[in-house]
């Protein structure tokens, strides 16, 4: 969302917003998941044990006939093996950690219960003996492999909105949402962001003082802010207090979009990046056309 907001100083501090573009991409964290997944470990968890290709698709690849009947149990193993995995590992991503071993084996990420289900499923198809789960899985964060995943999920999506921040002549940006955590994330906006670096602002690790209510559950750097999602559910809850004059001496009021966004259906070929004019098919209602509509009920 790009906004813009005006600070009145008078009896009572406001400030008034207006919202001057929104989209509503759903591109974020859950992709990033399914592209690891994909890509990184259930390929390096496969290696580990010496999967045959065919039982890798049967087990975790896309649903067809012959893997129907166990759609709940690969739906399990998605979940609550290989999510984890992905977990530990973008954790590992944050913190820069490249050699600290990931493995399914790990109690306090993988629940044997888990494992051993897989267990069984795989000595039924190939056999007691045939793979062991207990294999070390030898999984470690690899800055470059996993820097070119998100390259491929993230930076058209970056390179289109940073363009949209330039052209509304932003001052601040404010990067919240768990992706945003990630340093090669955070490089990317200020990469296309001609701003400085002290006016692109990560919410993760961020001081806001320790009125904050989500903090560290230990106590640790208090005031900080530890879940970058969370200042937009707080940002939420301020508006709504100082909306009904719950915060005393200080008024907060937001405007929606004035303009709604247009959109286009056409026709679209690799050979171009947009939607030529003979190609349209829908185009948004115009002042004019409205008075040419007739409406009508049966």
């Amino acid at each position: 969302m790009i906004a813009k907001y005006r600070f009145e100083s008078k009896i009572d501090d406001a400030i008034r917003g207006e919202v001057i573009h929104q989209d509503g991409i759903y591109l974020g964290g859950d992709q990033l998941v399914k592209r690891l997944l994909e890509t990184i470990i259930v390929p390096t968890f496969a290696d580990a044990l010496g999967m045959e290709d065919e039982d890798v698709q049967l087990l975790f690849g896309p649903e067809v006939p012959r893997n129907r009947e166990i759609r709940s149990q690969r739906v399990n193993w998605i979940n609550r093996l290989f999510v984890p995995l992905t977990q530990s590992y973008l954790d590992n991503a944050v913190d820069d950690v490249t050699d600290e071993p990931i493995s399914h084996t790990d109690p306090e990420i993988v629940d044997s219960v888990v494992v051993e289900s897989l267990q069984e499923a795989a000595d039924k198809l190939r056999g007691p003996g045939y793979y062991n789960l207990q294999q070390e899985l030898d999984l470690y964060f690899n800055r470059e492999d996993f820097e070119g995943v998100v390259h491929d999920v993230f930076d058209e999506l970056f390179f289109d909105y940073c363009q949209r921040i330039v052209d509304h002549d932003v001052d601040i940006v404010l990067l919240a949402g768990q992706p945003s955590k990630l340093s090669y994330i955070q490089q990317l906006i200020r990469m296309y962001v001609p701003l400085s670096p002290s006016r692109i602002v990560p919410m993760h690790n961020h001081y806001a003082g320790n009125w904050y209510p989500y903090q560290d559950e230990k106590g640790h750097d208090p005031g900080v802010i530890i879940d970058p999602k969370s200042p937009v559910v707080v940002g939420a809850a301020i508006e709504f207090m100082a909306h009904n004059g719950m915060l005393p001496q200080f008024k907060f009021e937001m405007k929606g979009k004035i303009y709604e966004n247009s959109y286009y259906w056409g026709v679209m070929t690799d050979a171009t990046s947009g939607i030529r004019n003979e190609r349209i098919l829908f185009r948004p209602v115009e002042d004019q056309t409205r008075e040419e509509i007739t409406e009508f009920t049966t």
